[in-house]
């Protein structure tokens, strides 16, 4: 699985924007609602934060102006998934249970 995230990461840098547009359109295509609400909040909450005049594409905000670098991602993706793989998660229904608590 690792690798596979991995993969498409480092394709991201290969692939022109429109390339990009056209394969996330395919995929909203193809996703169930809360995919599509997941994405939707997502791309909401960039669109308040992303910097306007922003000109490098590769630039990706974590936080307002702010870029993370594809090696910071590579990362975080590396981190991630070694909590999962020894069990530091929180499945979805626990989440659904704790978030009727906040």
């Amino acid at each position: 699985m690792s690798e596979g995230l991995l993969w498409r990461v480092n394709n991201l840098k290969t692939m022109t924007t429109t390339q990009l547009k056209n394969n996330l359109h395919k995929y909203i295509d193809r996703a169930d609602e809360r995919f599509l609400s997941a994405i939707y909040a997502m791309m909401s909450e960039y669109m308040k934060t992303a910097s306007p005049n922003k000109k490098n594409e590769d630039e990706d905000y974590t936080k307002p102006g702010k870029p993370m670098s594809l090696d910071t991602l590579k990362k975080r993706i590396i981190d991630a998934q070694a909590r999962v793989a020894e069990g530091k998660y929180i499945s979805q229904e626990d989440l659904e249970k704790e978030m009727k608590n906040w």
